[in-house]
């Protein structure tokens, strides 16, 4: 039996601009900005000639990811750091029909994110940096509806942050930020109360406060041609205003498992 797969195709398409490398703290020029996007683009596609007898059927699948960062020392006491992650991709697959004919089912939305965050720190001598930061987290679309409907930028998170931040390691190549603090978030979120045809919506809010401590490290590898960066977040609740909806009420009867 003979088996061929035609038309395999991967693609990696990888674009970045950078103005500035980030240096240690003492040389970056002071009130300029330091600049980083990468831009990133996956394509992966495949189909099955007539020849290959096991039923495959084609798909396509797609990734699109933007990481930015803007950073400015603006003097010896004083650095505002941005940072901004967006991520979306889908997959396409065919399907084979009752009468063996391939068709293409709607896509499926594989990964989806927007994240930003600003920060400010302090930078005494010392080396222990106070900060406050401010950021919010989405996606384009929220696709969970059952008959299929939509809602962009659906939910939202709203966080602000504050608290004593170090860095461990400052070289050229590879960085080592921790930051302890407090953390408040107010979440958003977006339905539809009725089934379709209603494209009406409703929305509910809830708060948190709790402890924040995180780690991010950076590094470079294989003679810059590789960046490796990693963020830990671990989280200590102390509030949250949804709470009595646990504890003072069956589940069940609010639509909970």
């Amino acid at each position: 039996m003979i088996r061929k797969i035609m038309g395999a195709l991967t693609c990696v398409l990888v674009l970045t601009s950078a103005a500035g490398v980030l240096a240690q703290d003492e040389e970056k020029p002071v009130g300029v900005w330091q600049k980083s996007v990468d831009l990133r683009l996956n394509l992966l596609q495949s189909s099955f000639s007539d020849e290959w007898n096991g039923g495959g059927t084609g798909s396509v699948v797609w990734t699109g990811n933007l990481d930015g960062r803007w950073e400015n020392q603006f003097n010896e006491r004083h650095n505002w750091r941005n940072t901004l992650k967006l991520a979306y991709g889908q997959t396409h697959n065919q399907q084979r029909a009752d009468d063996g004919s391939l068709y293409w089912q709607r896509p499926d939305k594989t990964e989806d994110l927007i994240d930003f965050e600003s920060m400010f720190r302090w930078t005494p001598e010392s080396g222990w940096d106070p900060y406050v930061a401010a950021g919010l987290q989405s996606m384009f679309e929220d696709k969970n509806d059952i008959y299929g409907r939509s809602i962009n930028f659906n939910p939202l998170t709203l966080r602000a942050a504050g608290g004593i931040s170090k860095k461990f390691v400052n070289q050229e190549k590879r960085t080592l930020l921790a930051r302890l603090g407090a953390v408040a978030l107010f979440n958003n979120r977006s339905f539809f109360p009725e089934p379709t045809p209603s494209d009406e919506t409703q929305s509910e809010t809830s708060n948190e406060f709790g402890a924040e401590l995180r780690i991010e490290y950076k590094v470079g590898a294989l003679d810059e041609r590789v960046d490796w960066e990693s963020n830990l977040i671990l989280t200590q609740p102390f509030y949250y205003s949804g709470k009595s909806v646990f504890e003072d009420n069956d589940p069940t009867a609010v639509g909970l498992p």
